[in-house]
């Protein structure tokens, strides 16, 4: 690292590239040592070296990570890219440069060796590698395999009697999976939907992040027209509370365009409108998840055009709370702020509604 540059990116950052040639090696270091500007992304770096030394940007592939998360969530793209080049240089600022040539490649860093692909898959798969480590092969190979991934874990979700603590870290996995296929998303949501509704009422601690991520992964992969299989999720907690989140759900399948008619989840609309009654109640109003409930039960009711919305803004306004009218309207602003961003939502019937009811609230 050039001591003159106190600021240079090159402190926190590890550089590696492959496919360079043996001759050009000690020229690639010394062009990234002397660079004025420092290079922040891996097709900047490219740039980079095509328009300085020549060589052609397709020859040169290139991850730019920080030091700091090497260890964090954004390790398992340096693991998998490492794990996916033939030829590597590694350069850490100028402190180090290591070049490994064999058919087979390991790259180390503390106690964690980098692997090829078929390495990966073996190591996703093994019963006797411990969770934490096939997490970390599946979130690897998720960069370059993303539906092979999916579907093993939409397999692995589907076989019976699956140990409880690897049906867990599936689960909170899959939260970050992109899964394209339409017969693969139809399996995985049901799926989903099954495992948060029996895990439900699990009273193992901890289980309840595993629930929360399954309904935030399900919610994700429905349209707002399929809102109503969401009714189950909003009974009282059993033990685990499932409301809010589902709640929050809601809210998200609706924010680029209103419902058109609340009367299509005529069921799913009176419950939500029981909780925004049961939580906007004087008893409740202490801040907590409880109030919260209230609050985003009649975000929700704004997000299904349904006018029991105005009996929530009245039953508010007679509350005198400040802190709960601030609450709701932010809330409903929200809502309109994303509406905002779609014309066939600002056109629309319910736009103007919940826009009325937020001068309401605030008049």
């Amino acid at each position: 690292m050039d001591a003159e540059m106190p600021g240079c990116i090159y402190e926190p950052v590890a550089v590696i590239l492959s496919d360079i040639a043996d001759s050009s090696d000690s020229i690639l270091i010394k062009e990234a040592r002397d660079w004025p500007t420092p290079v922040k992304t891996a097709s900047g770096l490219s740039e980079r070296l095509s328009s300085n030394a020549g060589w052609s940007t397709s020859s040169v592939e290139c991850v730019v990570l920080y030091r700091e998360l090497t260890a964090g969530a954004t390790f398992d793209a340096w693991r998998q890219y490492v794990a996916s080049v033939g030829e590597v240089a590694l350069l850490i600022g100028s402190v180090s440069v290591r070049q490994e040539r064999q058919q087979r490649k390991h790259c180390e860093m503390g106690r964690l060796t980098i692997t090829g692909p078929k390495s990966l898959w073996a190591e996703a798969r093994s019963t006797g590698v411990p969770i934490e480590g096939r997490i970390e092969a599946l979130s690897a190979l998720a960069q370059t395999e993303p539906e092979d991934v999916g579907r093993y874990v939409v397999e692995e979700l589907s076989r019976d009697r699956l140990p409880d603590q690897w049906r867990d870290a599936l689960i909170t996995f899959a939260e970050h999976l992109l899964v394209e296929d339409a017969l693969l998303r139809e399996r995985f949501r049901q799926l989903l939907l099954d495992y948060a509704g029996r895990l439900r009422l699990s009273p193992r601690p901890r289980t309840c992040y595993v629930v929360w991520s399954a309904i935030r992964t399900y919610t994700s992969l429905i349209s707002a027209a399929e809102a109503p299989s969401l009714l189950p999720l909003l009974g009282p907690p059993d033990p685990i509370e499932t409301r809010l989140i589902t709640l929050q759900g809601i809210v998200h399948l609706f924010e680029k365009k209103p419902a058109e008619d609340s009367k299509s989840a005529t069921e799913l609309a009176d419950r939500i409108y029981e909780l925004a009654n049961k939580f906007l109640d004087i008893d409740w109003l202490v801040p907590g998840e409880k109030a919260t409930i209230g609050q985003v039960a009649t975000q929700s009711l704004a997000a299904l055009g349904d006018k029991r919305l105005a009996d929530c803004v009245s039953k508010v306004r007679s509350l005198g709370k400040r802190w709960v009218t601030r609450m709701i309207a932010q809330k409903l602003e929200v809502l309109l702020e994303m509406w905002n961003m779609h014309e066939d939502a600002k056109q629309s019937e319910t736009f103007s509604f919940v826009r009325q009811q937020l001068n309401a609230l605030l008049r």
